[in-house]
């Protein structure tokens, strides 16, 4: 067990992104619904009794930051190299390291209001390996 653990902090320790916040998907077999969206921030905060992953990016030509707030899927798998699987925990994702999450947007009504909803399904370097995607999308 404690072997899985370790594998989690190394695979969230090494992937790091330099990139826009904001871009398009590359193109892959993502699910029916996707249209493209991705993200690419600063882990600030996560919450796993609500799953909400808080990434920041902050443009160094001017100084602006934006933050995205996203929901990780129910479920979300990792696969390692002895083929052992474990469930992702907000809390495993490693505050200050970068990331692309890869998201879909649903607005719901909660408590009365619309309400804009992330659910991120896919982060960069760290696959999902219970999603089964059968579509091809070509974003670019």
């Amino acid at each position: 067990m404690w072997k899985n653990s370790i594998a989690v902090v190394v695979l969230f320790s090494t992937v790091t992104l330099c990139r826009a916040q904001y871009e398009s998907a590359e193109n892959g077999y993502y699910p029916s619904s996707y249209h493209g969206d991705t993200f690419t921030g600063t882990v600030v905060s996560t919450n796993s009794e609500t799953r909400e992953i808080t990434l920041s990016y902050t443009n160094p030509k001017n100084g602006k930051t934006e933050t995205f707030i996203g929901v990780l899927q129910e479920g979300y798998t990792l696969k390692f190299k002895d083929g052992t699987l474990h469930e992702l925990k907000p809390s495993e994702m490693k505050v200050g390291k970068e990331f692309k999450v890869y998201y879909l947007c649903a607005t719901k009504k909660v408590g009365g209001k619309k309400t804009t909803i992330n659910t991120i399904f896919l982060i960069g370097g760290a696959p999902n390996a219970r999603t089964q995607y059968s579509y091809f999308m070509a974003f670019h």
